[in-house]
């Protein structure tokens, strides 16, 4: 099978993609980049994608240990003095 065979079996859209896929692999051979390396911008964005999770859930959890250990003193009343600031 050759590429125009291939090509004729795919709808409008996925012609689409593989031609932006291809330009992509074309521009990417004309900047010498290497194949799985990435820029500064991409790094940056995956950066804050995989980063924004974890500050979340830091936030998240703290929240909820404060408000935990709030309630079990005043629960406790004062019989379980677990807290230094009184």
């Amino acid at each position: 099978m050759d590429a125009r065979t291939i090509a004729c079996h795919l709808e409008p859209r996925e012609r689409k993609l593989l031609a932006a896929a291809l330009r992509e692999l074309h521009e990417a051979k004309k900047l010498g980049t290497k194949k799985g390396s990435l820029s500064r911008k991409q790094m940056k964005k995956l950066f804050i994608v995989n980063a924004t999770p974890f500050v979340g859930f830091g936030i998240l959890d703290n929240m909820i240990m404060i408000f935990a250990g709030e309630y079990i003193d005043q629960m406790s009343k004062g019989n379980l003095p677990a807290s230094v600031s009184q």
